[in-house]
């Protein structure tokens, strides 16, 4: 990555988020790049049949770029390819679609979260090659707020401060973190301490890991959206349970 006086950026890794037409020979790209965050970028003239970049720039490829301007979009200068576009397809395809959303909704443009985009690219591949699509989602959702400066407390009591205790049932409210389920009336998830501890530790999740970690990060991303919607998930939600009651 290079960056010269006229604000031109050279070689930089970015991943595609997002692609909408602009004109009839344009795209509008919304990336994620290691050092600058969430661009969005010009990318003129890729729709031409003759283009070198006709059909590369899709989501989850990973790309280096190039691109100079002052103005919050940037113009594309260059793109050469940054490795193999991931194979998502079916149920894996939306799960990307929503690491995509999330990034889009919660991180500013301009603002480098180096180790995000290192988190990112590990759970793309993963979701690519691996079946356990919950647990690859929900430690990308811990990391993610952790980044943005709403990490997850799973390891501690915020009222008393003691260590989580696998064996007690939790109350983790929004905004704060877990309290023994009996001393609080407040809403949250209900959740068990051996849960929390799974996540904190990415080891196996059982079956009622799975269920209450993701009412618990969904409960907190909604939190921290202030019940913004988010596009993917419902979509996802429509497809598959309607998939689900065709086969029931």
């Amino acid at each position: 990555m290079e960056l010269d006086r006229n604000r031109r950026v050279s070689n930089e890794s970015i991943f595609i988020l997002h692609q909408r037409p602009f004109s009839e020979t344009s795209l509008l790209i919304e990336g994620f790049s290691r050092n600058y965050g969430r661009v969005v970028l010009m990318a003129k003239g890729v729709k031409k049949r003759k283009s070198r970049l006709r059909g590369m720039l899709l989501p989850f490829q990973r790309v280096t770029a190039s691109w100079s301007g002052k103005g919050e979009i940037k113009t594309m200068i260059n793109a050469d390819m940054g490795g193999c576009r991931k194979s998502l397809a079916g149920e894996k395809l939306f799960c990307g679609y929503y690491l995509n959303e999330l990034i889009l909704l919660t991180l500013q443009k301009g603002d480098p979260h180096e180790k995000l985009f290192d988190c990112y690219a590990h759970t793309v591949n993963k979701l690519s090659e691996d079946s356990d699509i919950e647990k690859t989602l929900r430690i990308f959702e811990k990391n993610l707020l952790q980044e943005i400066g709403y990490g997850l407390n799973l390891t501690h009591d915020v009222a008393s401060g003691a260590p989580i205790d696998p064996n007690v049932t939790y109350l983790y409210i929004w905004g704060s973190g877990a309290i023994p389920r009996e001393s609080s009336t407040d809403s949250g998830a209900v959740i068990q301490g051996g849960s929390l501890l799974a996540l904190h530790e990415e080891t196996i999740f059982s079956e009622l890991h799975r269920r209450e970690l993701k009412q618990l990060t969904r409960g907190v991303i909604d939190y921290q959206l202030g019940g913004k919607p988010i596009k993917s998930r419902r979509m996802y939600s429509y497809l598959f349970s309607n998939l689900e009651n065709l086969h029931n």
